[in-house]
């Protein structure tokens, strides 16, 4: 998250995406004018979305199934208080499988 860092009066969130077959690093952001983003709306509104839009691509990237998280006024992607964490439909699902022949991600 970026609030004003890049120019003071510009916010904006992003989440990467690091795909397991190594390919390269993806970003999802988006950013505005601090006027129509502010801190609350990116905390509790924007990045819960991108989490929640980026934990579906990697599931579906890895052989599972179409999920986008959350909805407006259905809850947060943020779990526990904890920012970046999966999604509540993806806990109850329990851990995913990996697709076959796929390489494994080793953990930085």
């Amino acid at each position: 998250m970026s609030i004003g860092e890049w120019q003071q009066d510009i916010n904006g969130v992003g989440v990467p995406l690091i795909p397991e077959d190594g390919s390269g690093i993806l970003a999802f952001n988006c950013g505005a004018p601090a006027f129509r983003l502010d801190r609350d709306r990116l905390e509790n509104e924007l990045g819960p979305r991108l989490v929640a839009m980026v934990r579906s691509i990697e599931r579906i990237l890895s052989g599972g199934d179409l999920d986008f998280g959350p909805r407006p006024g259905h809850g947060s992607a943020y779990t526990n208080g904890e920012k970046g964490g999966d999604s509540e439909n993806a806990k109850k699902r329990g851990s995913r499988s990996k697709a076959p022949g796929r390489p494994q991600r080793t953990p930085r």
